[in-house]
């Protein structure tokens, strides 16, 4: 490869970069009416599910600004009416998603992995289906990831993928609750041996949620 032929797959990657963060920016900000409607949405989001899956053993630049993009176009999903939401379903398969969780999971880039997390949980919530899958896949990530904003990351998604109480039955079925009693002292000897500052104050504040969330759902048992 010439010296002009790399530089021009350079500028091309940072072109790609800047759209995919563009994109993002863009659907954490508006609605899905002001993007044409949701056929539009969601041929956008089949285009992006493919581009972020190509590119997952690839490229990790590319594999974390592509994971924005789609996470930002499923926070606009859930953010619209459900009778406005597109069928986001038919644009994902089974496969590549236990790819992308796999590739995430053996990376290192803090990033990628809470976008996957959150890439998880917006599906599972779009997608009873799905919800067990994403409770083992989460929790694994929560308890397992040395990095603790990811593990906050983790745990905030099970909270926001069990804080309606449709979910209930496959909460119990997991025994989420016992589980997250017991990850909780390793969460917090986790983020106390850090210094203060943004991530520990964040981390802090996910410990509360969660003795919240076990509180909340232990008294609906009872």
């Amino acid at each position: 490869m010439t010296e002009g032929t790399r530089s021009l797959s350079a500028d091309f990657k940072d072109v790609r970069v800047r759209a995919y963060l563009c994109i993002d920016n863009m659907f954490q900000r508006l609605r899905i009416e002001d993007f044409g409607g949701s056929a539009e949405v969601l041929e956008l989001f089949g285009t992006l599910m493919k581009a972020m899956i190509g590119v997952c053993n690839v490229n990790k630049e590319l594999f974390d600004v592509s994971s924005s993009a789609v996470r930002g176009v499923l926070d606009c999903v859930l953010r619209a009416e459900k009778s406005q939401r597109p069928n986001i379903m038919v644009c994902v398969n089974a496969d590549d998603l236990m790819l992308v969780c796999e590739t995430a999971q053996e990376g290192r880039c803090s990033s990628t992995k809470m976008n996957i997390c959150r890439i998880i949980c917006s599906l599972a919530l779009l997608e009873v289906s799905l919800v067990a899958g994403a409770v083992e896949f989460l929790y694994l990530i929560a308890t397992s990831d040395p990095d603790m904003r990811i593990c906050a990351e983790a745990f905030d998604c099970i909270i926001d993928l069990f804080s309606s109480d449709d979910y209930d039955g496959v909460m119990h079925e997991f025994q989420l609750l016992e589980k997250l009693r017991r990850a909780i002292p390793h969460f917090q000897s986790q983020y106390r041996a850090h210094r203060k500052g943004e991530a520990r104050m964040l981390a802090a504040t996910c410990d509360k949620n969660l003795r919240r969330f076990i509180k909340y759902k232990a008294e609906r048992r009872v």
